[in-house]
């Protein structure tokens, strides 16, 4: 298709329109500064698009063997552990969770870290358990919790574990929220090494 507009708009529209599933697009070069204050085509469409969202940065040579699935427990990460399970039936699944120990610089004690591990691990185990997967599915998952920054872990991990694909959902925020507060999905699709799909929570 060839017609003159504005190319998110025109994306959007003809994904609509076509009633398209999925939308795919390659991941362009540039400054990430330059690209926060301006934007781009992927930046704008992903800001509204209501469907997944697959961002490619290689050449596909071969099917996705080790997916990860980055989750903040929410309905909107659930919705992206479903999606990914729907569109990837055969592939490695990494469950990855992230957790803060409030007060950590101030406070001393390998216990209390612990304690705060093992609670996002069992937070983790029923995540998969509300997910309401087939039988025996979420047996199958691997489940990773780290403490830390999300963004920054899990950039790591996916260069450490040779993930092909990292899947996460996207809560619905303007422009000025993502400058002021930041938004992990959008920094993981700037910056993570592998492809990025990004799923909205109505998915």
């Amino acid at each position: 298709m060839v017609e003159r507009a504005a190319p998110s708009k025109l994306v959007l529209r003809v994904a609509q329109s076509q009633d398209v599933g999925l939308i795919v697009t390659g991941m362009a070069r540039t400054d990430p500064l330059e690209r926060m204050l301006t934007g781009t085509t992927a930046d704008e469409v992903l800001r509204v698009a209501a469907i997944p969202f697959l961002v490619v940065r290689q050449r596909a040579r071969q099917a996705y063997r080790k997916i990860l699935v980055a989750t903040d427990l929410s309905a909107c990460s659930r919705a992206a552990l479903r999606t990914a399970l729907r569109y990837f039936r055969d592939p490695d699944f990494t469950l990855f969770h992230t957790f803060d120990v409030p007060y950590a610089g101030f406070v001393e004690g390998d216990k209390r870290k612990e304690a705060f591990a093992a609670e996002a691990w069992d937070e983790c185990s029923q995540f998969l358990v509300d997910a309401d997967l087939p039988d025996g599915l979420d047996e199958t998952i691997r489940v990773v919790v780290e403490q830390g920054s999300k963004g920054w872990l899990l950039r790591d991990y996916v260069r450490h574990a040779n993930i092909d694909l990292a899947v996460l959902g996207r809560h619905g925020r303007g422009r000025l929220l993502d400058l002021i507060l930041g938004s992990t999905a959008s920094w993981i699709m700037q910056f993570a090494p592998c492809d990025v799909m990004l799923v909205p929570k109505l998915t």
